[in-house]
């Protein structure tokens, strides 16, 4: 093989990595989510209930714009995550909507206990779906 014919066949092979490499359909590990999976939910029409995987699993939501903003406050931000000195502690979760905290929280305190209340019933519902 002479050298222009290797640079050709190096040249082919980095143009199928790149394409590869650019049309992944990655989950972020933050927040569980695919690039497709998000464009498809950023097209649900609003307020419109709807199912999504969410870290493997199936997750009800009763909006998906509501739905991918508490995803990414709760686990791309973190904003529930606390320091603790103990590896089971109790949480109480007032206003739990449809579980993404719940699932936060045993995902991140795996030994923990929580008491969840959500007093909207059709929310309730779905938080029963998803726990």
């Amino acid at each position: 093989m002479n050298m222009k014919s290797l640079l050709q066949k190096l040249y082919e092979l980095n143009i199928q990595a790149y394409r590869e490499y650019k049309y992944r359909d990655d989950v972020n590990p933050k927040t569980g989510i695919s690039v497709s999976e998000r464009e498809r939910l950023m097209q649900f029409p609003p307020f419109n209930p709807g199912e999504t995987t969410l870290f493997g699993g199936t997750f009800t939501f009763s909006d998906a714009a509501g739905y991918l903003h508490s995803v990414d406050e709760i686990f791309g931000e973190n904003v529930y995550k606390f320091k603790t000195p103990n590896d089971s502690p109790y949480i109480i979760d007032c206003g739990a909507n449809m579980g993404l905290s719940i699932l936060y929280f045993k995902r991140n305190y795996p030994n923990s206990t929580i008491l969840a209340f959500e007093p909207d019933h059709k929310t309730f519902n779905i938080l029963k779906e998803n726990t």
